[in-house]
Parts: structure tokens; sequence; C-alpha cells
């Protein structure tokens, strides 16, 4: 949010203007999704799967495909990578499904 509030909607110059707007739309769908899930509304797991997800596919990108990183240069997003597959598990169990 800070860096919202300090250099606007294209904080990282380094970046491309979509991993901008990327980033950026967290500041919004971040907070929209925990009000969800405390409301208890299913669209808030939905919506939190749907942000893990886009956000660790970008966060790779930059990391890899942008900076040209090697993966000892980012071992949290090594630690990541279960998330989505941990969230889509929760949203089936909580769908009824598996």
């Amino acid at each position: 949010m800070s860096d919202l509030v300090r250099y606007g909607l294209h904080p990282y110059a380094w970046a491309p203007d979509w991993l901008n707007v990327c980033w950026t739309s967290l500041a919004i769908l971040d907070p929209l999704a925990a009000i969800l899930l405390v409301a208890g509304r299913r669209g808030g797991l939905d919506l939190a799967c749907l942000i893990v997800v886009t956000d660790l596919t970008a966060n790779f990108y930059a990391t890899y495909g942008n900076q040209h990183l090697d993966l000892g240069s980012a071992p949290g997003l090594q630690r990541l990578t279960a998330s989505p597959f941990s969230c889509w598990e929760r949203h089936l169990s909580y769908a009824g499904i598996s």
C-alpha cells in the first residue's frame, strides 16, 4: 500500500505495465477477499485462491522471466509453490467435492 501511495499505479519501473497493474490491484483485491472471508461468503475463498495463484505466477515471472535470477535467489517463492495446491484443496473441500 505504501508503494501505491508513494509511487502511484506504476511503482516498479523495472516491471512491465501488466505486472505493475497486477501488483497494484492487490491493494483492493486483498482487503476485498478478507472482507468476504470474514463475512462467510464463498466468493471470498474463490477470490483468495485466485489471488494466491495469480500473485505467485506474477512473482515467478518477475523473478525468473524478467529479472533473470536463479532459483536460489528467491527461496520464498520455492516455499510458496505449494500454496496454490493447498488453497485449491481447501476450496474443493469447502465445496463438498473432495
